[in-house]
């Protein structure tokens, strides 16, 4: 008895019907699906010392979601790019960041880095992806929310100095080439020259290191070269 009562409540309420024996239809339709619209952060550069570089990169990145849009996103999905003019200017990265996350970006995108150094602890911590075309080595450690897409700087050094042993400089002839290097400070230049300097002093039969040199960013970085 006592389970009948507690069991008849319940079959009432899964009845469906009015209270006078008509059962009620069942709604089968398939709810409305929302467009999804996932925002790509673009910390660039379009007013500053590297904005002829950055232009190419922005480029490949509006038409690469273009191209995703267009072609591979299903139905309802698409990607939107907003951009912050970082001007190259390590001290906008950390506004720049603020400005892309609080009007919706889904991850960023930068390719400075040395932003990817700045950011990398505020995007662990927010959870928010960032990729960079550069990144060092150092920022990719421990895994987090930081990729890298493209090259890591101290291995292009060190890449470099081994493709011009093989193929150019002949060290066995002529014995070790010295070498050094000049860029900006806090550019992708400086941890390049490192892995320069790593592979030179492993290789002393190839190089002699004789250090390297930077100065500050600047827009006449050619005529500085030459003089």
């Amino acid at each position: 008895m006592t389970l009948a009562m507690i069991t008849l409540p319940l079959l009432a309420a899964c009845g469906g019907d009015d209270g006078e024996g008509t059962p009620k239809p069942t709604d089968t339709s398939t709810p409305q699906a929302k467009d999804v619209v996932i925002t790509i952060g673009n910390l660039t550069d379009i007013t500053g010392s590297t904005a002829n570089a950055m232009v190419v990169i922005d480029t490949a990145l509006d038409d690469l979601a273009d191209y995703f849009n267009k072609t591979i996103l299903p139905a309802g999905v698409s990607l939107e790019i907003i951009s912050y003019d970082g001007q190259h200017d390590p001290s906008r990265y950390i506004p720049g960041y603020e400005w892309l996350k609080e009007r919706g970006a889904d991850l960023i995108f930068t390719g400075f880095p040395a932003a990817t150094a700045t950011l990398g602890p505020k995007a662990n911590q927010d959870q928010i992806v960032l990729f960079g075309a550069s990144v060092y080595i150092e920022d990719l450690l421990p895994p987090g929310y930081v990729f890298c897409l493209g090259n890591i700087p101290q291995y292009d050094g060190y890449t470099l100095l081994k493709w011009l042993a093989e193929n150019d400089w002949d060290y066995e002839t002529n014995g070790p080439a010295k070498i050094g290097g000049a860029c900006w400070y806090g550019s992708a230049g400086e941890k390049m020259q490192e892995g320069m300097k790593e592979y030179a002093q492993a290789h002393p039969d190839q190089y002699e290191w004789v250090g390297s040199f930077a100065t500050n960013q600047t827009f006449n970085w050619g005529p500085e070269a030459e003089a």
